[in-house]
Formats: structure tokens, C-alpha cells, sequence
């Protein structure tokens, strides 16, 4: 009830009290004062407990107010937290078929890997097979290497670079025999392979190539390589392994030279290759 509302009625109850005679006779005039003092006074006491319950309601409102503006931050505090866990679902599972498809790739890898070392394998029993059958002899002792690493590798090159292939073969030899733990040592058999093909000395250089080859090396000299074994296995009439060399330079080194795949090219139409 409003504070006018509360007023009137405490008026009309005054009046009514005023109205009756016999009352008004019974209490007299005093008590008509007492009557009227103690309607006032509940008069202020509902006016009172009326500015109490405007105050409560107002508080409540406002507490209400607050409260939907705490539960409207946590709703999208919420959604955030949902398309967050959503996107990093998402992750987890791309992470967890990349890692699948490593795996698969891995495997094959060193399938492929397997297999390539026992052709390698085969092509040096062959070789050895065929050293022995023409009466060739070995490769001359290798020289001593200097004991420093780097120095025997640059007197090789500067050997290999004058054109002195057979004291450049017997230096690289001596590095890879002296210094096999370097990691130029499968670099120092690729340049031993160079210089027994370019004297033609086919079956030694495809066992120096094999050998620079073992592990796969990534070096910019390994494609060369591969190509120059397959050449050098031509040269031996064993197109079949020279053709499975070059397979394997299609599927190792696909982003080598131009100029080097033509070589290849040319070297799997020699050796007559399956298309």
C-alpha cells in the first residue's frame, strides 16, 4: 500500500473513532487524544516500514541488475571456453594423423631403405666376383693421410683438382680409411668413386660409390653419385641392377638438377629400363 493510501485510512479510522457518540462519551475527551496520538504513531511506523521496503526493493533491483550482468559475462565467458576446446579438438586430431602418416612414411622409408643395402650388397659381391674373374688388380695401398683432418681432405681436392686423379684416388682413400668418424668420410669415398671413373675403372668406382652411398647421405654430391654407380654397373653389363639404381634415384632425389636428370635419362634408355 502507498504512503497516501496508508494516510487516508488512518484518517477515515480517526474520524470513525470521532463518530461515535457513545464512544466518544465513554473515553472522553482525553482518551480521544490518546486514540488519535497512537493512530499517528502506527501512521509513522507504516510510513517507515514503507521507506524500509522501497529501500529493499530498490536494492534488490539493483542487486538483480548486477547479477545479470555477472551471468551474461559468464555465458560467453563459457562460449569462449567451448570453441576454444573446440578448436584444440581439432588440433589434436590434424597432430594425431600427421603423426600417423609419419609413421607410415617412416616405415616405408626404411623399407625401401632395407632393400636398396641388399641391392647395394648384391652389386659389391658381384663386383667383387668379376674383379677376380678379369685378373684386376686392387686399388695401390692407400698413403698415409696427414693426421689432420682438414688439411688431408684439402690436399685430396687440390690432387683432384690439378687432375691427378690416381695420387687424388690414394689420398681420398687414406682420408677415408684414417678419418672415418669425419663427417666428410662418405664425401672422401664419393671422390675416390670420381677418380676411378673417370680413369674407367668401373668395378672399383661402383664400390666406392656404394660406399659413399650407405645411410642415404642428403649432401649435394650424393645424386651424382647415384647416377655415376648406375653408369659404372652399365659398364659392367648389369643393366638390371643399373636400372633398379636409377628407381631409386627417381624416388630419393626428385628435386636434383635438371642437367643431372638428363643424365639419368640417358643413362636408363642405355641400360634399356622399364618405362
Amino acid at each position: 500500500m502507498t504512503q497516501p493510501r496508508l494516510i487516508a485510512a488512518a484518517a477515515l479510522a480517526a474520524l470513525a473513532l470521532a463518530s461515535t457518540p457513545a464512544h466518544a462519551q465513554l473515553l472522553g475527551g482525553k482518551r480521544q487524544d490518546e486514540a488519535i496520538a497512537a493512530i499517528q504513531a502506527r501512521i509513522a511506523e507504516l510510513q517507515n516500514a514503507h521507506r524500509t521496503a522501497q529501500a529493499e526493493i530498490k536494492a534488490l533491483t539493483q542487486a538483480h541488475d548486477n547479477t545479470k550482468g555477472e551471468l551474461t559475462a559468464a555465458s560467453a565467458r563459457v562460449d569462449d571456453m567451448e570453441a576454444t576446446v573446440k578448436s584444440l579438438n581439432g588440433t589434436a586430431e590434424t597432430l594425431a594423423a600427421d603423426l600417423a602418416t609419419a609413421r607410415r612414411d617412416l616405415g616405408a622409408a626404411q623399407a625401401q631403405n632395407r632393400d636398396l643395402l641388399e641391392r647395394l650388397a648384391r652389386v659389391e659381391s658381384a663386383q667383387a666376383a668379376l674383379t677376380v674373374a678379369s685378373g684386376s688388380s686392387a686399388v695401390p695401398a692407400a698413403a698415409t693421410a696427414p693426421s689432420d683432418p682438414v688439411a688431408a681432405f684439402a690436399a685430396a681436392r687440390a690432387l683432384m683438382d690439378g687432375g691427378r686423379f690416381a695420387e687424388a684416388g690414394d689420398a681420398f682413400e687414406a682420408y677415408a680409411s684414417a678419418h672415418a668418424s669425419q663427417p666428410n668420410a662418405a664425401e672422401a669415398n664419393y671422390w675416390l668413386g670420381e677418380t676411378l671413373y673417370l680413369r674407367e675403372n668401373y668395378g672399383e668406382a661402383a664400390q666406392a660409390y656404394i660406399v659413399a652411398l650407405k645411410g642415404w647421405p642428403k649432401s649435394s654430391w650424393a645424386p651424382d653419385a647415384l647416377v655415376k654407380l648406375s653408369s659404372s654397373l652399365i659398364a659392367l653389363k648389369q643393366p638390371t641392377e643399373a636400372c633398379k639404381t636409377l628407381g631409386e634415384f627417381d624416388r630419393r632425389y626428385r628435386s636434383a638438377p635438371a642437367a643431372l636428370k638428363t643424365r639419368a635419362r640417358s643413362a636408363r634408355a642405355q641400360a634399356k629400363c622399364a618405362a
